[in-house]
């Protein structure tokens, strides 16, 4: 888990490393699942009977403009929960240990996400596009980077130097939550594997909060074993 950007032949070399991506260290996890799809418009307003998002209202467009709480409120009501993060960078990387999955040229993604200068709709225009409609990583997941920016359970803080079984940050109060995956409007840099953003709770402007290119958190659940 994590990158590194100083030595090519250790684990997760990768030349656009943060400093919050180090140390690379191991973790281990139970077995999971994680939905294939980021949740939909039309998911959340069954469940919730609103639908919150700002760009149009297709049914098969991912729900965004969503709060941490509210996420979190959702998945507690449907028997399920956000992915931790460390759960969500091994199922992004879908057994690689590339910047993205498809490798190390963020050229490669033109035809797997939606990403600024990168997918963009495959139309050039810059907006959120219906989920799944991108090839998925080995692991069948889709939109793993760009589209929509994904919540994650835990709580922003420095990575653990030591291996760790099922790692998960519990947050508390207003303490920055954990988003994953880069958004429509994102650099490809932003969207990598190892690319951890973050924002309050309650965030859910159409605004860019510290430390986030891009915008739109939404939810992709998972279900445990």
């Amino acid at each position: 888990m994590g990158a590194q950007k100083v030595d090519s032949a250790r684990p997760n070399h990768d030349r656009q490393a943060h400093s919050s991506e180090n140390p690379v260290h191991q973790v281990s996890l139970s077995a999971f699942f994680l939905s294939k799809y980021e949740m939909t418009q039309s998911q959340w307003q069954r469940v919730t009977g609103q639908n919150p998002s700002s760009f149009g209202h297709d049914r098969l467009l991912p729900v965004e403009q969503v709060k941490w709480s509210s996420c979190n409120e959702v998945c507690n009501r449907l028997g399920l929960t956000l992915p931790t993060e460390a759960r969500w960078e091994y199922a992004a990387r879908g057994g690689t240990s590339t910047p993205w999955w498809p490798g190390e040229d963020a050229a490669l993604l033109v035809d797997v996400d939606n990403l600024k200068n990168v997918g963009e709709q495959n139309d050039g225009e810059l907006r959120t596009g219906p989920v799944g409609q991108f090839d998925p990583n080995p692991f069948g997941l889709h939109d793993v980077h760009g589209n929509v920016r994904e919540w994650c359970l835990d709580g922003h803080t420095g990575y653990p130097s030591e291996p760790r079984h099922d790692p998960s940050e519990k947050p508390s109060g207003d303490t920055h939550r954990i988003a994953r995956g880069g958004a429509y409007d994102s650099r490809a840099a932003l969207a990598r594997s190892s690319a951890r953003d973050h924002a309050a709770p309650d965030f859910a402007e159409h605004a860019r909060p510290p430390a986030c290119d891009g915008h739109l958190p939404l939810i992709r659940f998972l279900r445990g074993p």
